[in-house]
């Protein structure tokens, strides 16, 4: 090999280097650590689901998302994930992990809600039209809610109703009636309601009872 031609593929390999050397660092990580709600404790193995934008409209933006990646935190709670992964996940992250609540993530730290559960036992002293219905919620200290709305029973029955572990539930229940065309509606006509209060630690299921 001539000299200029040695030269020219020294120049030339150094300059493929560089610029790999610039596209690598182009593409830095964010840390994602996750860590249960009110205790600190770290939270392995949450599934770190992504979504994009999979229909995009110039005029009216995106119209439809689809996942496109699930990725799982170590055993310190934690994910490192790419700028290139970040910024093709432009419909959000949702965390979820078995007996704990999901939530919308970010990067940076994020707590998760455990779930605890309360045995209710209704207890029917009125008697009310056929179309009625029962409806109990609460909502946590981050601001996840647990809605659940069913047929009023006319008889003494038993259901289960998913609460915050490790909180205060303040629940609200009510009964009204509506058209079955306003089911997504709020309820403006209450024929009865109340509040009870629960402490549950996480995953425990206590028992209560409602005069309705």
């Amino acid at each position: 090999m001539r000299p200029y031609q040695l030269l020219a593929c020294i120049l030339l390999f150094s300059v493929s280097c560089k610029k790999s050397s610039l596209e690598d660092s182009s593409d830095t990580t964010s840390l994602i650590k996750i860590r249960e709600y009110a205790t600190n404790i770290a939270l392995p193995t949450v599934n770190i689901k992504m979504y994009t934008c999979s229909n995009y409209d110039f005029e009216f933006g995106c119209q439809s998302t689809s996942l496109f990646v699930v990725r799982v935190t170590d055993k310190n709670g934690e994910y490192m994930i790419s700028k290139r992964e970040l910024n093709k996940a432009n419909q959000g992250m949702i965390f979820s992990k078995s007996q704990y609540w999901d939530r919308e993530g970010r990067t940076g730290e994020n707590f998760m809600e455990p779930e605890a559960w309360a045995k209710i036992t209704l207890k029917r002293i009125i008697r009310y039209p056929d179309s009625s219905f029962f409806a109990v919620s609460t909502t946590s200290e981050l601001g996840l809610q647990s809605y659940l709305e069913f047929k009023a029973p006319r008889k003494d029955s038993v259901f289960y109703f998913r609460l915050f572990g490790s909180e205060i539930n303040q629940i609200s229940w009510m009964v009204f009636t509506k058209p079955a065309i306003y089911y997504l509606c709020c309820p403006t006509d209450s024929l009865a309601g109340g509040n009870l209060s629960l402490s549950p630690k996480k995953f425990e299921t206590l028992a209560a009872s409602i005069d309705y």
